[in-house]
């Protein structure tokens, strides 16, 4: 009997501890297949937002990129334009000058070519222009008076813009004469 009762010992220690050991297996497996889950969601979470900022970054610069590249585009545009009104203005001087137009109105015209070539930072045609101005003053016996508005044109405004274009760009004194014999020679009758 003795025997017995040894083997119906070992018998249930086995089970129980079978029991045991399968319940803890299961209990271990719900616990990995809970926290796990949970853990690599956490990690992954992190590493995407990393990836996240460092693709914000690098959008924001590519954006940035973007932004300066159509600003040059449209000073290159703006200053085309600028152009292509100082050639019109000159255009203009020189059929006014044809067609023996008044000394205010050739000054008009061409003082808007010389306007829209310093705002296009075009120089080459910039130098006729101011040539033609010298010589339109010299040739019309300026200094003389004439008035701001003349047939509904404001040449008190444009003299007024170009002749601070003509100051702010006159860094290395190469406007000076112009500058000067603007200052000189065209005097506004109500100033």
């Amino acid at each position: 009997m003795d025997y017995e009762k040894a083997l119906e010992f070992v018998e249930r220690y086995y089970a129980n501890s079978w029991n045991n050991l399968l319940w803890l297996l299961a209990v271990a497996f719900g616990v990995i297949g809970i926290l796990m889950p949970i853990f690599l969601q956490w990690i992954q979470n992190r590493n995407n937002k990393k990836e996240i900022e460092r693709i914000n970054k690098e959008n924001k610069v590519l954006f940035e990129k973007h932004i300066n590249e159509i600003n040059e585009k449209f000073i290159e545009i703006e200053n085309r334009i600028q152009f292509l009104q100082g050639i019109t203005y000159v255009a203009q001087g020189n059929t006014l000058m044809k067609s023996n137009a008044s000394p205010e109105q050739l000054i008009n015209a061409f003082l808007y070519a010389a306007y829209n070539f310093l705002l296009a930072n075009y120089d080459q045609n910039l130098n006729y222009v101011i040539r033609t101005i010298g010589d339109i003053v010299n040739l019309n016996a300026f200094p003389k008076e004439i008035t701001s508005i003349d047939d509904g044109i404001n040449i008190r405004e444009i003299y007024d813009k170009t002749l601070f274009l003509f100051d702010k760009r006159n860094t290395d004194g190469r406007y000076s004469s112009i500058i000067s014999l603007l200052k000189e020679k065209i005097k506004f009758k109500n100033r």
